[in-house]
């Protein structure tokens, strides 16, 4: 990583002083569904350039300069990543005649299609912020940052 953008984030992970970042913010579908709409399941090179323009937002909102590549925001993918693939056997009777069926346990249970497409993806996994450690304590002390995030989401 040396000479890259990178380079200051090996180096506090694999040099001889560690420094690691740190979460500044975290929001889930339930308390800020706004930013949760607005960067859940946005591509890579998307998130990217939300990185960088939540970075120059942050740095004008401080008054400091922010390193684009030293802001991350991690968002769930768009893919779901708990699935419930599961086959119930259905005993069926009728006329006399026992049989049985196989079928989807989400598509015989409304709690488990809630718990996967909803309460997990949307409640469990969120939206959140990394930084150096002194950046991410500025930051964490913004009270407005979720507008900030869903006005740089592009």
């Amino acid at each position: 990583a040396s000479g890259t953008p990178a380079e200051p984030i090996a180096a506090g992970l694999f040099g001889a002083t560690r420094r690691l970042f740190k979460r500044a913010a975290s929001f889930d579908a339930r308390h800020s569904p706004a930013v949760h709409q607005a960067l859940a399941g946005q591509p890579y090179p998307e998130m990217a350039a939300a990185s960088t323009r939540l970075a120059e937002a942050l740095g004008h909102r401080l008054g400091r300069f922010i390193a684009g590549d030293t802001l991350i925001v991690d968002a769930p993918p768009a893919e779901r990543e708990v699935e419930f693939k599961l086959q119930v056997r259905e005993d069926r009777v009728g006329g006399g005649v026992a049989a049985f069926a196989w079928q989807s346990l989400e598509d015989l249970s409304p709690v488990v299609r809630s718990l996967a497409h909803e309460q997990f993806d949307n409640l469990v996994k969120r939206v959140r912020i990394f930084a150096p450690p002194d950046d991410a304590q500025a930051i964490a002390g913004i009270p407005d940052l979720d507008q900030i995030l869903v006005s740089v989401s592009g």
